[in-house]
C-alpha cells in the first residue's frame, strides 16, 4: 500500500503527464511548422506515454517495471532539449535513425545552452547512479541461493544439466 504522500505525487505527475500528452495528441494547437517542430511533438508524446506507463507500474505495486522506464523517459527528455536547441547535425542523425545519446556531453550541453547551472548534468547522474545500483540489486541473494554451484546446475537441476550450453558461475 502506498502512503498517502506517494499516492498524491502519483496523482498529481499523473495529471501533468496527462495534460501534456493531450497537447501533444492534438498538435493542431501547436506551431508546427518544420520537421524539428514535428519532432519536439512526437517526443514530447512518447515521453509522457512512457511518464504514465511509469506511473501505473508503480501505482500498482510493480516498482522494477517502473523503474526500467526511467532511461526511456530520460533519453526522451534529451533529445527534447537537444532538439529545441536547434543542432542541426543532431536533428538530421534523429530524422536518420543514426542519434545515439551520449551520456558524458550531453547533458552538459544542454546544460550549457539553456544556463541550467548543471542541474540536467546533476539530474542525469541522480538516475543513473540509481539505475546502475538497481543493476545489482539482488546479486548477493542470488549468489547465496546457489551457494557457490553453479548457477545452471541449480536452475536446471542436478541431473538436467546439459554440457553442450555455457552457464558461468554466478
Amino acid at each position: 500500500m502506498l502512503s498517502n504522500s506517494v499516492a498524491e505525487a502519483l496523482r498529481v505527475s499523473s495529471e501533468s503527464a496527462n495534460k501534456l500528452d493531450d497537447l501533444v495528441a492534438r498538435p493542431s494547437g501547436l506551431p508546427i511548422k518544420t520537421v524539428a517542430d514535428w519532432m519536439l511533438a512526437s517526443q514530447w508524446a512518447i515521453n509522457a506515454s512512457v511518464h504514465n506507463s511509469l506511473l501505473t507500474l508503480f501505482r500498482d505495486n510493480f516498482p522494477a517495471g517502473a523503474f526500467s522506464l526511467l532511461r526511456p523517459v530520460f533519453e526522451t527528455l534529451v533529445r527534447v532539449h537537444l532538439i529545441a536547441m536547434g543542432d542541426r547535425q543532431v536533428i538530421e542523425e534523429m530524422c536518420t535513425d543514426r542519434f545515439r545519446i551520449k551520456f558524458f556531453t550531453h547533458p552538459e550541453k544542454v546544460d550549457n545552452h539553456f544556463h541550467l547551472g548543471g542541474d540536467f548534468k546533476s539530474l542525469y547522474l541522480r538516475i543513473m547512479n540509481f539505475m546502475h545500483s538497481a543493476v545489482h540489486m539482488g546479486m548477493e541473494q542470488m549468489k547465496r541461493a546457489v551457494q557457490g554451484r553453479r548457477l545452471g546446475a541449480k536452475l536446471l537441476g542436478a541431473g538436467n544439466h546439459r554440457p553442450d550450453r555455457n552457464v558461468h558461475n554466478c
